[in-house]
């Protein structure tokens, strides 16, 4: 199970691909049927009594039933059309990645296979087949399965999209932090050279009992250059193998009678 939980988060390439035109197909299809079914048969049923009745609605005007200009529709649809387009294609040439694409993928093939199936009925039949209608005492809305796979296909997408940028950082550093434990011993050794000048001349700012705060502190080199009175250290850094070797540099100079509250 963890190992298909795994398969499904990572980017890959050609189970994406399948993933989004099988979804499109599926989508457009499924809505296709129910259509047939709406415009052939003329049953009219309740689902719900009282409140939702299967019917066939013919709707020229956008989602829900709203009245708009066809014009105006199509034109609204083109260019919806192109910016998923774009979108697309930005996704695969920059090879962004993104939380579970492959959930991304399912979003999109919502969002354009109900688009898709729509612009069918728009173009076939003159009007959008809607056969889901809503009764209550405000009035009466009306729909199809393809409106809604718009809806919470673009919710999807923006909702994933979003999400996106935040786990890729994540991502990154999990990587870094990896390499870092990793190679966390021979870094260290790397670091046994002379301090920059520029970094010695923190500890002209010291002042007993001072607090210093060193982001990013590795292996805690910057204890080195520290003066030896009382003070208090913090050192944050996203390798844990790192800090293990600060943390036994901090207690070697406590040894040395360096009075050093070091927190890591």
């Amino acid at each position: 199970m963890d190992r298909f939980l795994k398969f499904i988060k990572q980017p890959h390439p050609v189970r994406d691909e399948i993933v989004f035109g099988t979804g499109v197909i599926f989508f457009f299809i499924a809505d296709r049927l129910l259509k047939y079914y709406a415009v052939h048969s003329r049953t009219d049923f309740f689902i719900l009594p009282g409140v939702v009745k299967f019917a066939l609605t013919p709707n020229k005007g956008i989602a829900l039933g709203i009245p708009f200009p066809m014009s105006l529709t199509i034109l609204m649809s083109v260019f919806l059309a192109l910016i998923l387009i774009v979108f697309f294609y930005q996704t695969h040439r920059t090879k962004k990645v993104f939380y579970r694409f492959s959930y991304v993928n399912a979003a999109l093939a919502l969002l354009i296979g109900g688009g898709i199936s729509n612009g069918f009925d728009r173009v076939w039949y003159g009007y959008v087949v809607d056969y889901v209608r809503i009764i209550s005492g405000v009035g009466t809305l009306h729909f199809n399965s393809a409106d809604v796979m718009v809806v919470f296909g673009a919710a999807a997408l923006f909702f994933v999209w979003g999400k996106g940028s935040h786990t890729q950082a994540e991502q990154i550093l999990h990587a870094t932090t990896k390499t870092y434990d990793a190679i966390a011993s021979d870094f260290a050794k790397s670091r046994e050279k002379p301090m920059w000048e520029e970094v010695k001349r923190v500890a002209a700012y010291c002042t007993p009992h001072s607090r210093i705060l060193d982001c990013g502190c590795g292996s805690g080199r910057l204890l080195e250059i520290l003066p030896f009175f009382p003070l208090t250290y913090y050192g944050i850094d996203a390798s844990s193998s790192l800090i293990d070797i600060a943390k036994k540099k901090a207690e070697s100079l406590r040894k040395k009678g360096v009075v050093l509250n070091a927190q890591m």
